[in-house]
């Protein structure tokens, strides 16, 4: 199970997209965030009429990478890659 940090996002541009950081006891876990999940977070919002904060934004995406963490979904070097795919319009 992954918890939130209070450190800001990271623009990635090598990668096309954020990171942000997350902890497993106490350890840091980097989470990439592609600029493809972004972007259907925010048509989501526009679709719902309500642009919403990046606070929620930022609560979605963690729910989406803990959920990846507790599952073994990790990438070689141990960080948590969330995708366009984890993140569904509508839920």
């Amino acid at each position: 199970m992954l918890t939130p940090t209070t450190t800001d996002p990271i623009r990635s541009s090598e990668m096309f997209g954020w990171v942000i950081r997350m902890q497993s006891n106490a350890k840091d876990v980097r989470v990439f965030v592609s600029d493809e999940a972004s972007l259907g977070l925010y048509l989501s919002s526009i679709r719902d009429h309500s642009l919403g904060s990046p606070e929620e934004h930022r609560s979605r995406i963690e729910a989406v990478a803990s959920r990846k963490y507790a599952a073994g979904k990790l990438e070689t070097d141990g960080s948590v890659r969330v995708t366009s795919a984890d993140i569904k319009l509508g839920n």
